[in-house]
């Protein structure tokens, strides 16, 4: 995109929990060697074509019903977990906007979930 032209409008999805997927015993071992005694993560963790879970993202329980906070066990690979960041993750879009020139409305995904639910009861 040229520099007079006008800015592209996006839209951005904004979640301060940061989802990967554990496919492998090796990513599973990973994960779980980056984790402190309080389940927040001590460094920061790369799995290959996902992005990082930073320093101090909380891991969050594998499922409502599960009582602690706790990965899955390598017989349930593969599987999805949540980390909850400290704050939500804004980078790409400090970097579109600077480079690009992008306008982008950022709206929180628990603001739209509730929107949502409220439209689907009224219906």
């Amino acid at each position: 995109m040229g520099r007079g032209s006008l800015p592209v409008p996006l839209f951005h999805l904004v979640t301060d929990t940061r989802q990967v997927m554990l496919e492998t015993e090796d990513q599973l071992q990973a994960v779980a060697a980056s984790l402190g005694p309080d389940l927040r993560v001590k460094s920061t963790v790369e799995l290959p074509s996902q992005a990082c879970v930073p320093s101090g993202a909380l891991l969050l329980p594998c499922d409502e019903a599960s009582q602690g906070s706790t990965l899955p066990a390598a017989t349930h690979l593969p599987a999805i977990v949540n980390f909850k960041l400290r704050m939500a993750s804004l980078g790409l879009i400090t970097r579109l906007r600077d480079r690009y020139s992008c306008a982008i409305s950022e709206i929180f995904y628990d603001v739209v979930s509730s929107l949502l639910d409220r439209g689907i009861q009224e219906a």
